[in-house]
């Protein structure tokens, strides 16, 4: 995996190996629980039980747009009438649509992401500087004598990560509801299903942006 600046146009063969699979992890909706004033990530150690997420499919058949493209484009205000339908019907339900500007890789799929390397034996997670954050810095994380919440903390800002697997986690060089999960295909379908994480498989003509790609 090269990870450097790449643009909308970049297809997901130019930035992966072709033995590896690259799956596309889609950040899901949540339901308001919290205040809106009410910072709830900064004790996540009690209020990480009560979030409740909902599927981009779900929410896609509910709203009636039977598309995650469609879907893509209103959390990304791109297009309308997704974006209007998108805001209104998501107000109406009370609920949270994925931050797409955000640059981090939210808790409901990072969490699980760390419960998971830990059962599996893991000691450390490697984070890998990106050339779009001047800021970030490739160092390891030690995951010994730390819960979940602890190693969240110290991960929560990195943009790319390498596990002892060889599993790397990745945020696209631009604001997406995303993140890319590449490695081994054994591995990276055990981990999206002991982790309950929505995806999409990405193809070699598919594209970053592949909600302005046709539906497949």
């Amino acid at each position: 995996m090269k990870v450097d600046s790449k643009s909308y146009s970049y297809k997901f063969d130019s930035l992966f190996l072709n033995e590896e699979e690259v799956l596309i992890c889609l950040y899901p909706f949540q339901k308001q629980v919290f205040a809106n004033h009410f910072d709830w990530e900064a004790n996540l150690k009690i209020t990480y039980p009560l979030l409740s997420t909902i599927s981009w499919k779900e929410m896609s058949k509910e709203i009636g747009f039977n598309s995650l493209n469609k879907l893509a484009k209103g959390i990304l205000e791109l297009q309308e009438p997704f974006k209007t339908e998108l805001k209104e019907f998501s107000e109406w339900k009370k609920v949270d649509f994925p931050d797409y500007a955000a640059d981090r890789i939210p808790p409901t799929i990072l969490v699980p992401l760390i419960e998971y390397f830990q059962d599996i034996g893991m000691v450390e997670i490697r984070i890998l500087k990106m050339d779009r954050f001047p800021d970030s810095e490739t160092r390891l994380v030690s995951f010994k004598n730390k819960n979940r919440f602890e190693i969240y903390n110290e991960l929560k800002d990195s943009k790319a990560l390498l596990a002892e697997n060889n599993v790397k986690i990745l945020i696209p060089d631009f604001d997406c509801p995303y993140a890319i999960l590449s490695g081994s295909k054994e591995t990276c379908a055990d981990i999206v299903k002991n982790c309950g994480i929505e995806f999409l498989k990405a193809k070699n003509r598919t594209q970053i942006d592949w909600w302005n790609q046709g539906e497949e």
